[in-house]
């Protein structure tokens, strides 16, 4: 995770239009295609053994339990998705992710990169390819691993800032814009920058709000 978020500062500190966009999934558990992990398993030599535990879990359909208010019973059959709780489900889902991330891969430039922790992405490339980059990552990500992009939570930032990358709207696919802006780099300085799998990258006055702000939460963490 560390080394996620320190390669991405490297590289925007390098050259100011270098810029980073951050994609996430809904419900990405319980989304993630199990004939994707499946078919990884099978085609990784280290990992094939463990295929035939796994199709016990995950080659039928789950079925989970609701008790409504009237204390009647209700099934609810899934046919995708890992289980919640399983030790087994991270490396699933990692499996299905990258098999996705690699054909995204194929389509990149050379200077550019993909940088993935479970189903938070991120994109680095120039400016004017951020927003058609992330696009299509998002696409493959859904195509090949059943994981439809959060489409309110993608964030694009670049330490040069200006104006907002060219094809915003069209990342969204006619979406309304969400409250919080996506595109944080002409923001001001508090503002401006990212939250890296838990790390802040952007303006120093960026960092220094972050890291006050969970000082704060921590403190009263410990006062308790």
């Amino acid at each position: 995770m560390d080394c996620v978020a320190l390669m991405t500062k490297l590289l925007t500190d390098m050259g100011d239009d270098t810029t980073v966009a951050s994609l996430d999934g809904i419900g990405a558990y319980d989304h993630v295609s199990r004939a994707c992990f499946l078919e990884e398993l099978r085609e990784n030599p280290e990992l094939a053994p463990l295929l035939p535990f796994v199709r016990l879990w995950y080659s039928r359909p789950s079925t989970y339990t609701w008790r409504d208010e009237h204390n009647t019973v209700h099934n609810i059959p899934q046919a995708e998705g890992v289980e919640q709780g399983d030790p087994l489900s991270p490396l699933l889902f990692s499996l299905a992710v990258h098999a996705s991330l690699r054909h995204a891969n194929e389509s990149l430039r050379e200077g550019e990169y993909l940088f993935a922790f479970l189903d938070d992405v991120y994109t680095v490339t120039p400016k004017n390819r951020a927003t058609e980059v992330a696009r299509m990552v998002a696409s493959r990500i859904h195509e090949h691993a059943g994981v439809e992009p959060k489409l309110g939570k993608f964030q694009i930032w670049s330490k040069g800032g200006g104006p907002e990358p060219e094809g915003i709207d069209e990342l969204l696919e006619g979406a309304p814009r969400p409250a919080d802006p996506i595109w944080t780099g002409d923001l001001e300085a508090e503002r401006n920058g990212m939250v890296i799998l838990g790390t802040p990258v952007g303006s120093p006055e960026f960092v220094q709000r972050f890291l006050g702000n969970r000082l704060d939460v921590q403190t009263r963490f410990w006062d308790r």
